[in-house]
């Protein structure tokens, strides 16, 4: 899908096309966005990995049916988000090195 095709309405129902996030006040080199996609990416792994410690903690310090931990069904589906996400930023990293490589 191409990014035109997320489209956001404002009050006066105007299509206003989607602006892709950004780090960056200028156009980003293709290093700094890299940097960007790394810094987004292992956030949001510590975020998941905080998020099932808290909840293995809280299961741990009180075993009961109240308490609200993760499931085994949800920590492993967040695992694996985690674990997806490191594979992309290292699929990233791969195609730049291989681009410095090849321009060397």
């Amino acid at each position: 899908m191409a990014e035109s095709d997320f489209t956001q309405y404002n009050t006066q129902s105007k299509r206003v096309n989607f602006k892709k996030q950004s780090w960056h006040r200028t156009p980003p080199s293709i290093n700094q966005e890299f940097a960007a996609q790394t810094h987004d990416i292992a956030r949001g792994v510590a975020c998941i990995l905080e998020f099932i410690e808290a909840s293995d903690i809280a299961h741990d310090c009180e075993p009961s049916s109240d308490n609200p931990t993760l499931t085994p069904v949800d920590k492993g589906a967040l695992m694996r988000l985690a674990i997806r996400s490191l594979g992309l930023l290292g699929d990233k990293a791969e195609t730049a090195i291989s681009k410095a490589n090849t321009a060397a």
